[in-house]
Parts: structure tokens; C-alpha cells; sequence
């Protein structure tokens, strides 16, 4: 505790000085702690955030898409982990609908990143037949909705990840 109270003397006292010092000159005097280096800017997180985007939607969607079928393993895994009670449709039909909208963000942001809207049009349609399998539509159509909407999403976020690594790379060189 007393060393937090020194440091925050020391530079005050720092700051005072170099104020005193650049009082007589009109020159504009930038002060940068020892602090602001672990700072990240705004650009560095949103592009880490697209990137967390890219990933996480898509998967969640397909595993609450999945869980939602009762395919066996995605139920088996959930049980065992001990998280059966997420296995009703009030819990997963907003967290599917929550990664959906989630990955159709990153989408977006990469589609101003990268300049192409396909990825964004193909993961918007394959998010709309995920949806409508699980919520709509019912019996065999619905499996096949929802195996196609998994199978879509996942292209379209594998693709905008490529297209905006490749973007990444040639604003690199």
C-alpha cells in the first residue's frame, strides 16, 4: 500500500515538475505513465473481438441448433458435463438465436474489413434456416434444414475468416 502512495507522489511530483518546466514555453507537454503501455487501442480489440466472433457463433449456434435435434452425442456431452437442464427449448432457443446474431456481426465487421458481402449473405441465410429447423419447421425437413444451416454457417465463417486474414496479409506487405 505505501509503495502505491510513493508512486503516485513520485509521478505527481513528475508531472508538477515538467508543468513548471514547460510553463514558460507555449509547447504542449504530453504526459505518458507507466500505465498507458498495457492500454490496447480500440482497433485492437474490435479486430480480436471479430475474430472471437468469427468462432464463437457459428459453433454455438450449431451446438444449441444440435442439442436442440437431440443428436446423441451433443446430448450425452451435456449430460455428462452436467448440464442437462440446458436441453429445453426456453434455454436454447435464445442462446441459438443469441450466437447467431453474434456471428452475423463478425460477419458484418469483416465484410467492411474485407469487401465482400457473400460470407455475410450466405451466414444470413444458413441463420435463418437454423432458426427456421428448430423452431418452425418439424419432422424430416427440419433435420435437413438444420444440418444444412450448420453446414452453411460454418462456410460462411470459415470464408470470412480466410478473406480477412488475406486482407490482413496484403495491408501487411
Amino acid at each position: 500500500m505505501r509503495a502505491c502512495f510513493s508512486l503516485i507522489a513520485l509521478t505527481a511530483r513528475q508531472c508538477f515538475a515538467r508543468s513548471q518546466a514547460t510553463a514558460a514555453s507555449s509547447a504542449p507537454t504530453v504526459i505518458i505513465s507507466a500505465r498507458r503501455r498495457w492500454l490496447v487501442s480500440s482497433d485492437e480489440v474490435s479486430r480480436k473481438l471479430e475474430r472471437v466472433a468469427d468462432w464463437t457463433g457459428p459453433f454455438g449456434a450449431v451446438f444449441a441448433a444440435l442439442c436442440c435435434l437431440g443428436v446423441s452425442w451433443v446430448v450425452a456431452a451435456i449430460t455428462a458435463v452436467g448440464l442437462g437442464f440446458l436441453r429445453s427449448d426456453p434455454i436454447l432457443w435464445p442462446l441459438m438465436i443469441a450466437a447467431i446474431l453474434v456471428a452475423l456481426w463478425g460477419m458484418w465487421a469483416g465484410s467492411r474489413t474485407h469487401g465482400s458481402r457473400v460470407p455475410l449473405a450466405l451466414g444470413g441465410l444458413s441463420g435463418a434456416a437454423l432458426i427456421a429447423g428448430v423452431i418452425f419447421v418439424h419432422g424430416f425437413p427440419a433435420r435437413e434444414l438444420i444440418y444444412a444451416g450448420s453446414a452453411g454457417l460454418i462456410a460462411a465463417s470459415v470464408w470470412n475468416a480466410v478473406a480477412r486474414n488475406r486482407t490482413g496479409a496484403a495491408a501487411v506487405l
